[in-house]
């Protein structure tokens, strides 16, 4: 069973989703996947993150996700990572990656609908209704 989906359904917005502890093996799987769909894309994308299934990342995984964020730049116009109430040292652990990731239009969340609005600012009204439905939706 994969601990991940990675699903680009409505324009530009990817949506990806990591459910509980993630291993090396299912991390590269993962950083592979949404490296082949933003590297392909003709245009930058705006991601929405959904991280509230997830767990505390090792550490030597937690670099590896740092490293990946700062070559996939180019490719995202906006990203939304989206937290829940799992440990608030998962959060820190978050907002480390979003701010050693570089890039000014990632942010992390915790209010599903902050994310929304923001992420919104930039999505036609198609990707809007997908990223809604996304966003509430339960992990698969």
């Amino acid at each position: 069973m994969e601990t991940y989906t990675v699903e680009r359904r409505v324009g530009r917005l990817l949506e990806m989703r990591l459910l509980f502890g993630v291993s090396q093996e299912h991390t590269q799987r993962f950083l592979a996947r949404v490296g082949a769909v933003l590297s392909t894309s003709r245009e930058p994308l705006v991601l929405c993150v959904d991280l509230r299934d997830s767990r505390l990342f090792p550490p030597e995984i937690s670099e590896q996700i740092l490293s990946f964020m700062r070559t996939m730049n180019p490719y995202v116009e906006r990203s939304a990572l989206l937290v829940g109430g799992q440990s608030a040292m998962f959060g820190l652990q978050i907002e480390r990656l979003v701010r050693g990731g570089a890039h000014p239009s990632r942010r992390t969340f915790r209010d599903p609908e902050a994310a929304t609005r923001w992420l919104a600012q930039v999505l036609t009204p198609a990707e809007q209704e997908r990223l809604r439905h996304f966003v509430a939706g339960a992990p698969v």
